[in-house]
């Protein structure tokens, strides 16, 4: 049996216990995401023993374990983040179910309002059926109960009877029957959008302050990390006799060579799987690049792998617009989102001092590229045409999403390799080479 391999393509059962004891202790004392956090915190003086025992294994580390623990320490922030961006994400989602909510409150209500005016105006004609039959001595007998009807049943039953009092009194009695059915219909809808309304109100409460969670979490990681990843940078460097700064440079360019593998990887993924011309193919975004990316735990109400929550979207060929129209609209988008490099993130941001990744985009291809787009991004990816990356052109959107969960993030592609992007709480608006782990099958054309 083939044993699991971890980030680095090394056996976890065979890696040394001496590394897998400084990666524990840096867990229990530097870093903790939303996944593993320990709420108790350990007493002082096990604390100091902890770091005692991790001073001393980093001490005896190899250079190889050291630049692991790089690694390590990077995909352990990143799974910060993405659980952040998860968080907010799912936050969008209920604020826009939310508004649809609201929506269908208004349009319940005056349907009921208007189906009541009609109810009313019916009574009276039937009313005044009844008056003329009366005053022409005709039997309007069978017409005193209707009148008095409390029930959609009785009064279809009784129609049967109105022959008595002639066609127009017959005519008078259904229109009233259906009005009245009309109205009580609409009561009840207007009931359950109530209902439902205060359902979502509560859902986009709690998803707020599960966004807020994680993004405190999340920034407490980064701040966590950035301390741990000097000192590792530190002990690298008395190792190699370097220098700090030798060793970030080395650092940076393993995370270069890596993340262009990861292109390499999603790039051949997307044009060898491209449906034919004119058809549509059922796709799942390809399995995570190895360079990158920790593991992050989600609620078991997480949203599926899927963003529709059914069959993956499928994926069709470009529709041949990309004439001088189509590209025009994606720079207007680029160039609108670049005016708001400088802004900070803020979950839920929709400008237009502050924004979220999908907030951005949204915005980028309305006030830039003069289109109407989704509000959340993976009802973004949804409703795009899918584009292999290798045919990007500047403002198609760039899509991320950890296998197993919902898309996460969302970016626009500014050209020549890099992206603007909103990306989490306590940075700003960038523009960046693409990060292209747990990149989803296909980018997204509006």
């Amino acid at each position: 049996m083939r044993r699991p391999l971890d980030s680095h393509g090394e056996s976890q059962e065979h890696r040394p216990r001496r590394w897998l004891a400084v990666v524990a202790l840096m867990a229990a004392v530097a870093v903790a995401t939303p996944a593993f956090a320990d709420p108790t915190p350990a007493p002082s003086s096990d604390a100091a023993v902890q770091e005692a025992k991790r001073q001393e294994a980093l001490a005896a580390a190899s250079v190889a374990e050291v630049e692991s623990m790089l690694t390590d320490l990077s995909a352990q922030t990143e799974a910060a983040g993405e659980a952040a961006a998860l968080a907010a994400e799912a936050y969008n989602q209920a604020e826009e179910e939310l508004v649809q909510a609201n929506a269908e409150v208004d349009q319940a209500r005056q349907a009921a309002e208007e189906s009541q005016s009609a109810l009313a105006k019916a009574r009276g004609a039937l009313a005044r059926v009844a008056l003329i039959n009366a005053q022409s001595g005709s039997d309007i007998a069978a017409l005193e109960p209707l009148l008095n009807s409390n029930g959609i049943q009785e009064a279809m039953d009784l129609s049967a009877m109105l022959f008595v009092v002639g066609s127009a009194a017959d005519r008078a009695a259904t229109k009233f029957a259906l009005a009245k059915q009309t109205a009580e219909q609409n009561e009840l809808r207007s009931q359950r959008a109530v209902e439902l309304q205060a359902e979502k109100s509560a859902a986009t409460r709690e998803r707020a302050a599960q966004a807020q969670s994680a993004s405190e979490a999340a920034q407490q990681a980064q701040a966590d990390a950035e301390v741990l990843h000097a000192e590792l940078l530190q002990v690298l460097a008395e190792k190699k006799n370097t220098t700090v700064e030798a060793e970030a440079a080395a650092e940076q360019r393993r995370q270069e060579e890596a993340n262009d593998a990861a292109r390499r990887a999603a790039e051949q993924a997307s044009q060898t799987q491209r449906p034919p011309s004119g058809g549509t193919n059922t796709t799942s975004p390809p399995a995570a690049d190895s360079s990158g990316g920790g593991g992050v735990d989600q609620p078991a109400d997480a949203a599926p792998s899927n963003p529709s929550g059914g069959a993956e979207a499928k994926p069709t060929p470009p529709s041949g617009d990309n004439g001088d129209n189509g590209e025009a609209a994606g720079l207007a988008a680029v160039s609108w989102a670049r005016a708001q490099i400088g802004k900070p993130y803020q979950w839920g941001g929709n400008g237009p001092s502050s924004f979220d990744c999908s907030g951005l985009t949204q915005k980028a291809w309305l006030n830039g590229g003069g289109k109407s787009i989704p509000r959340v991004a993976a009802d973004q990816y949804t409703m795009a045409q899918k584009i292999p990356y290798a045919q990007m052109r500047p403002g198609d959107l760039i899509f991320w999403q950890k296998p197993g969960y919902a898309i996460h993030h969302v970016a626009i592609y500014s050209g020549n390799g890099m992206m603007v992007e909103a990306m989490q709480t306590g940075t700003n608006i960038h523009e960046i080479p693409i990060r292209w782990t747990n990149t989803v099958q296909y980018a997204g054309r509006y």
